[in-house]
């Protein structure tokens, strides 16, 4: 089984941690192949970038680049270019986001978005609603600072997360909380927090989904 994994971003150490993510939670027999886009940013954080990300997959599906495969992971959080690669391939397609948003959604409990990108707030809540889960939507969370992984002499950008992840907790109403992000994924699946709570990993979540939509045996 071939599945390409498709890095919206610039940064091929994202693309390998991504995959190496990716091996640990998916079935055994699929090959996992990450494609690494060039045209926006090593973190797509802002709506620009995001358009960038998705015109650059746009123009890639048109020159047939995604064929070959069984299945495709969009793997940024905002998604881009799904819908037009679902309409151009004849294999499923996912997204993280997507797959995040509507697995937090299914828990039956408020949840919130932990990010390092302030600036897509807006497209961020238009894609939980759009995902069905305004009702149960408790906000967006932020870190303060140190937005860059990897980003030399700063506190570790786990530790701005899980600062943001408790900070969405404190009130009590939240048990649920998606770790938004491609460039997070690592973080997603090692943070301990001060509060028990269900984390939604986005890149897992969209490994389940993606198995529910092939054939069992494939």
């Amino acid at each position: 089984m071939k599945i390409l994994l498709i890095n919206p971003n610039t940064s091929e150490e994202t693309t390998r941690m991504m995959l190496s993510i990716a091996g640990k939670y998916a079935p055994a027999h699929w090959y996992i192949t990450g494609i690494t886009l060039s045209n926006s940013a090593a973190v797509i954080n802002t709506p620009e970038l995001l358009e960038d990300a998705r015109q650059e997959i746009l123009m890639r599906a048109a020159e047939r680049e995604f064929e070959g495969f069984d299945a495709v992971i969009v793997a940024a959080f905002g998604d881009p270019g799904l819908d037009a690669l679902r309409s151009s391939l004849a294999v499923p397609v996912v997204g993280i986001g997507e797959s995040a948003i509507q697995a937090a959604t299914a828990q039956g409990r408020p949840f919130a978005v932990v990010s390092i990108t302030p600036q897509l707030s807006r497209s961020t809540a238009e894609q939980v609603v759009r995902e069905g889960g305004r009702s149960l939507f408790a906000g967006i969370y932020y870190t303060a600072d140190n937005p860059i992984p990897h980003t030399p002499g700063v506190r570790p950008l786990s530790e701005d997360i899980a600062i943001a992840a408790n900070r969405a907790l404190s009130g009590g109403n939240v048990s649920t909380l998606i770790i938004a992000g491609g460039p997070l994924a690592s973080i997603a699946d090692n943070l301990v927090l001060d509060v028990d709570c269900h984390i939604v990993q986005p890149l897992p979540c969209a490994i389940e989904k993606l198995q529910g939509l092939l054939q069992p045996g494939m």
